[in-house]
């Protein structure tokens, strides 16, 4: 009689516990695109406090089942988290926002970026505000006094003469000019880059780069990140006459 009393309730128990799970489980789905509108690619979306969560496709399309009214977190690094509360709606569109102070406290140093707070090595950090109230045709030219330990040298006092770049005053018969990475390529020159095209300049300027970039980096490293399309949704110009003396 006991045993059946047990069976009877262990029956009911298992039952009132699928019923309930299966009112309150809900398959949720959608995409995360940035402020363009593309999408973004590996956002985390996560119900928060556990890790229940998948990351978003080549399409920025999720799905996953949450309890309802559970608090979903999507996050993606150089982005805004945005946090959304699951109830009867089952499709959700997110749209990040850059972040934009986090990437002011980010510096690249070769195989990704660092917090400048982390960084041990001498680094010195130009960004785009700095160099766009310049009226030059090159980025070199726009380094000069911006960067603490970095020589400016023209090659004459011509008009449109070259200028190349050196780090802490090395000075020999071989070549002085630091190793040159655009957008992570390896490039003889920058110069052919227009000022307004540039996100950021990093230059590292110890032996530490020598740690990552080897022996080319001996003379100091020049790490120039560009806008890449960043302002494709909108049309921006500057205009910097200048004429021959």
């Amino acid at each position: 009689m006991l045993r059946k009393i047990l069976s009877i309730a262990l029956t009911t128990a298992l039952l009132l516990f699928s019923i309930n799970a299966s009112a309150q489980t809900v398959s949720i789905n959608g995409t995360v695109v940035d402020e363009q509108g593309i999408p973004v690619i590996g956002a985390a979306v996560i119900q928060q406090s556990t890790t229940n969560g998948v990351a978003t496709d080549l399409d920025g399309a999720f799905k996953l089942s949450v309890p309802k009214g559970s608090t979903v977190e999507v996050s993606f690094i150089g982005y805004v988290t945005k946090t959304f509360v699951v109830e009867d709606q089952t499709v959700y569109n997110i749209i990040l926002a850059e972040d934009t102070q986090l990437l002011e406290e980010t510096v690249v140093i070769g195989y990704g970026v660092q917090k400048k707070s982390d960084l041990t090595g001498a680094v010195t950090s130009v960004k785009d505000s700095d160099l766009s109230n310049r009226s030059t045709i090159s980025p070199v030219q726009a380094l000069q006094g911006k960067a603490a330990g970095v020589q400016i040298v023209n090659a004459s006092g011509a008009p449109g003469a070259s200028s190349s770049i050196q780090i802490r005053g090395y000075s020999s018969n071989s070549s002085t000019e630091p190793l040159m990475i655009v957008d992570g390529l390896k490039v003889s020159d920058i110069n052919y880059l227009d000022p307004d095209n540039i996100a950021s300049i990093e230059i590292l300027k110890d032996a530490a780069s020598a740690a990552i970039y080897g022996i080319e980096a001996g003379n100091g490293v020049i790490l120039v990140t560009t806008k890449s399309g960043k302002d494709a949704g909108s049309t921006k110009g500057r205009v910097s006459p200048t004429f021959p003396i």
